[in-house]
């Protein structure tokens, strides 16, 4: 008795469940208040139906969002791994000796950049490549000629492996 709050009770004619909610007027600071009680009886389901739909809501909403980012996630993980492969790919084919491979990347994206970057690095690669072959017969064709102006080669084998050399460095600076 004097405390407010909700009870259960059954509707005894309908049998359907209710809410009791009551109050008391108790006043405030200085005032005592009029001494009245509020009793509202309220059908149970006119309250719960509505916080159990909105938990339905934020549910359903929830599991979407999640298979969203899902989604999404997957996309995201899809694109990365992709140009990475490529990548890889292109870096095992360099490695083999194969200095015309170029990672291939579309996007506009900081891949793309970094692919342009590499594909430059590779073609100065391949062109240092070029140059030191280039050096290596130069250096191979001035040992030649030192050969035979000491007699240590004939004059058709010279003339023979100057040839060679000479067309080689021609290819090479090509």
């Amino acid at each position: 008795r004097g405390k407010e709050g909700v009870m259960k009770a059954n509707d005894q004619k309908t049998g359907i469940e209710k809410l009791l909610v009551h109050v008391h007027s108790k006043g405030y600071r200085d005032f005592r208040g009029l001494g009245w009680i509020l009793v509202v009886d309220i059908k149970r389901d006119e309250v719960l139906n509505p916080i159990h739909d909105l938990i339905l809501t934020i549910l359903i909403f929830g599991i979407v969002l999640i298979v969203l980012a899902g989604i999404i996630g997957f996309y995201i993980y899809s694109t990365i791994s992709a140009s990475l492969r490529k990548f890889e790919d292109t870096i095992n084919e360099i490695a083999k000796g194969n200095l015309d491979a170029r990672v291939d990347i579309k996007t506009k994206d900081e891949f793309y950049a970094l692919a342009k970057a590499f594909n430059s690095m590779a073609d100065q690669l391949k062109d240092l490549k070029k140059i030191g072959k280039k050096q290596k017969m130069e250096k191979e064709l001035e040992a030649l000629e030192a050969s035979y102006k000491t007699g240590f080669i004939s004059e058709e084998t010279y003339k023979k492996e100057r040839k060679r050399l000479e067309e080689n460095i021609i290819k090479a600076k090509a």
